[in-house]
């Protein structure tokens, strides 16, 4: 996994590539004290997604996905930020 980041005045971009992950559906959360609450969702196209806002200053956040267990945590500021080749293993699918 390669993360990079490139200052932005108007919020923060978040582009991410999957590799064997097959998720049709990511979830976008909010780390809040101990609560994890869901704040956007993106369509999986082409093995890749896009989530785009603004936070008031770095929080935490993490990415789910609709048919594995995997979550990948995050910092998330005012910044570009690009995630490659998440994978899985067959372990963490769920069978829906």
């Amino acid at each position: 996994q390669q993360k990079t980041q490139n200052k932005t005045a108007n919020g923060f971009v978040i582009n991410g590539t999957l590799q064997n992950l097959n998720s049709t559906k990511i979830y976008l959360n909010k780390i809040s004290l101990n609560t994890i609450n869901k704040i956007d969702s993106a369509n999986v196209i082409d093995n890749s997604f896009t989530f785009q806002g603004m936070v008031t200053y770095p929080e935490r956040f993490v990415l789910s996905f609709n048919q594995h267990a995997a979550t990948v945590i995050l910092i998330v500021e005012n910044t570009s930020i690009n995630i490659n080749h998440l994978e899985s293993t067959a372990a963490d699918s769920i069978e829906k």
